[in-house]
C-alpha cells in the first residue's frame, strides 16, 4: 500500500498518528516516517497494523519485515 492508502485506512478506523506515537512513547513524525516509508520500525509498524486490523505485510508488502 502507498502512505495515502495507510493514512485513510487509520482515518476511516478512527485512528490518528499522533494516538498511535502517544501510546508507543515516540514523536509523532517517527509515525509520519513509517507510514511514508522513509523509515522502518517494526514496533510502530505493528502498531499501525493491530490499528487498521491488517497484517504488516498488507501493509507494507514490498519490504522486508525488520
Amino acid at each position: 500500500m502507498n502512505s495515502q492508502e495507510i493514512k485513510n485506512l487509520l482515518k476511516t478506523n478512527g485512528v490518528k498518528q499522533l494516538n498511535i506515537a502517544s501510546s508507543l512513547g515516540v514523536s509523532h513524525v517517527a509515525v509520519s516516517l513509517v507510514v511514508r516509508n522513509r523509515a522502518v520500525s517494526s514496533r510502530i509498524r505493528q502498531a499501525i497494523a493491530e490499528a487498521v486490523n491488517k497484517p504488516i505485510s498488507d501493509l507494507w508488502p514490498e519490504q522486508e519485515q525488520v
